[in-house]
């Protein structure tokens, strides 16, 4: 009995340990544009650490209505304080295109793990406004 005793005992502290030393941030972004508009987005997250070093996850690929971005950093280990995010935003309809900037930071003594938003249609606009960019918004997942 006691050697199954301490086997559990061993795997729980393993499994706790892994979870919680698992820093790694995700963000995502859905296109939630209204699909006969035929919008797709792409773009590129910068993650910065708590030690001053960043990386890049680019997602240059279309994403239409659906489909959601989604970037990670590149470390497992290291504490992701800020994302920057840059998003271009394009239609087969319309030859402009639009482009997003957003950044999101936490606390020194916090780490990004999780973040959403969604790309959609703004609930209003300039009258007369012909602006592709000024049709659609960045908002926070609830």
């Amino acid at each position: 009995m006691s050697n199954s005793k301490d086997l559990f005992e061993e795997l729980e502290h393993s499994n706790v340990t892994a979870v919680f030393q698992d820093n790694q941030c995700r963000i995502e972004i859905e296109n939630r544009a209204p699909k006969e508009w035929e919008v797709y987005i792409y773009g590129g997250c910068e993650f910065l650490y708590s030690d001053g070093s960043t990386s890049r996850d680019n997602q240059l690929g279309r994403h239409y209505t659906g489909n959601t971005i989604r970037w990670q950093s590149n470390s497992s280990t290291k504490c992701v304080q800020r994302v920057s995010i840059a998003l271009i935003a394009k239609s087969h309809h319309y030859p402009d295109e639009g482009k997003y900037a957003l950044a999101d930071e936490v606390p020194s003594d916090q780490c990004i793990i999780e973040r959403g938003w969604y790309f959609g249609k703004n609930k209003s606009v300039g009258v007369n406004s012909q602006d592709f960019e000024g049709r659609f918004i960045l908002k926070a997942v609830d």
